[in-house]
């Protein structure tokens, strides 16, 4: 068992706090409805590479276009990660190639109704180094109104960050839109 990290992380709740300067977005991945294995990587903008984990036992992860044909509080025609049909319930995990001082996506669930949307992140010896929780409300307004989940460390870096989401009479699945990453510490 690790000792548990002491860090300063803030807690961002608009994409434009977090002041990326890299991130992933999922159309990379293929066109709407591509099935994805359960670990596959990914590259960010910047070419860093992420090894993108989806638990869950149930159908595969998909890449999905937010609007008209799937209504989601995502922006029309956005490329959003879903963890799959079938309700599986995630979540998704990032590994790092690289460590960054900061991290966020919007996140929904595939349920309408209030939720929590959770982003853990972890430093190089897998010791917490933030957890983000937020409430937010899953609609099909298709308006960009998805909560924004993220954080900026001041003191130690993450390599691995986990996106879940929980609301009653779950679990959902999950989605989440381009992830934004900061490389730069100040």
């Amino acid at each position: 068992m690790s000792a548990p990290v002491l860090t300063t992380a803030t807690a961002i709740e608009e994409r434009a706090g977090l002041g990326a300067d890299d991130g992933i977005d999922w159309a990379g991945l293929g066109a709407p409805y591509t099935r994805l294995e359960r670990s596959f990587v990914a590259r960010s903008i910047g070419g860093m590479a992420v090894q993108v984990q989806v638990a869950g036992h149930k159908a595969p992860p998909l890449v999905l276009e937010s609007c008209p044909a799937n209504h989601t509080n995502f922006v029309l025609g956005e490329m959003v990660l879903f963890t799959g049909l079938e309700q599986n319930p995630g979540p998704i995990v990032l590994v790092l190639s690289e460590p960054v001082w900061g991290a966020g996506a919007q996140i929904q669930p595939d349920y309408p109704g209030a939720f929590t949307g959770v982003l853990e992140a972890f430093d190089d010896q897998d010791r917490p180094v933030a957890s983000v929780r937020r409430a937010g409300l899953s609609t099909t307004a298709c308006d960009g109104s998805a909560i924004f989940v993220g954080f900026h460390c001041l003191q130690v870096p993450v390599v691995r960050l986990v996106f879940a989401v929980e609301a009653a009479g779950g679990p959902y699945a999950l989605a989440v839109n381009r992830l934004d990453l900061r490389h730069t510490r100040a």
